[in-house]
Parts: structure tokens; sequence; C-alpha cells
């Protein structure tokens, strides 16, 4: 019985694990969520500033 039960239970937990969608983040540092079912869609609305770029935060 409690080899049913654990044989059960590791199929249920693989199949929650093989269906996670992954986020990956781009050259240009945008991040794009891809989904389980092939298709993709931006996390961020707006590309990020770069690196040398200067925030305008005059005092």
């Amino acid at each position: 019985m409690k080899t049913i039960f654990l044989l059960l239970l590791f199929t249920i937990s693989g199949i929650g694990f093989a269906q996670d969608n992954h986020i990956v983040k781009t050259d240009d540092g945008r991040r794009v969520l891809l989904k389980t079912d092939f298709s993709w869609e931006y996390i961020d609305s707006e590309k990020p500033a770069t690196v040398g770029a200067v925030a305008d935060g005059s005092k």
C-alpha cells in the first residue's frame, strides 16, 4: 500500500513540475514569460534604462 501511495505521489508531483512556465531575460534586459503552450509575453512593460543613463533627479 505504501508503494502505491508513493508512486502516485511522485507521479502527481512530476506532472506539476513539468507544467512550469519559465522567465528569461533578453539581451536588452527585458524579461519574457515563456508559457508551456509555446506562447510568450513581456513581463516588463517598457525597456529598462541603459547602464550609462542618469536619472533626472534634480533637487
